[in-house]
């Protein structure tokens, strides 16, 4: 029985299985998720619209909080129509209900935000850590900017 359902599989061959199952699906898949992926790009659209000017008057002390807090409802935006269109794939995959695989998705989908948020929150620690002590000052100019292009692919 267990040999049934486990079967040793190469890398190609599960490769190859994926494939197939979106290949032999795209009309359903395209048709279920066109709508939502249509708005994610026009939101996502908009985040570099309203991000602009942001970045433009960064140097300057605005006091203005509404473009912040536009790009926080977009990002919320984002991130929900992502979870939609996620959602939408694998309810199609494996017929569990829409809501109980939106709300795995979006968990899994905070949890990979808190830890990059912390991986960058150390990655900066880090940087600021050497920075401070000087060490980094005595390394050849190479390393140097190894080290920095090291946490720039971090981040």
């Amino acid at each position: 029985m267990i040999n049934d359902i486990f079967k040793p599989r190469s890398c190609s061959s599960c490769i190859n299985a994926a494939l197939n199952v979106y290949s032999n699906n795209f009309k359903k898949i395209f048709k279920a998720t066109w709508l939502y992926i249509l708005l994610l790009s026009i939101v996502q659209g908009l985040s570099a619209f309203i991000a602009s000017p942001i970045v433009d008057n960064a140097s300057q002390a605005q006091g203005s909080i509404m473009p912040l807090l536009e790009m926080g409802a977009i990002f919320v935006a984002i991130l929900l129509l992502a979870v939609r269109i996620t959602s939408g794939v694998v309810v199609m995959l494996n017929e569990a209900p829409l809501m109980a695989t939106m709300k795995k998705v979006l968990k899994a989908n905070l949890l990979s935000i808190a830890l990059y948020i912390i991986i960058c929150m150390v990655a900066c620690g880090v940087i600021v850590g050497v920075a401070q002590i000087g060490a980094i000052q005595k390394l050849p100019q190479t390393a140097q900017i190894t080290i920095f292009a090291l946490f720039g692919i971090l981040l």
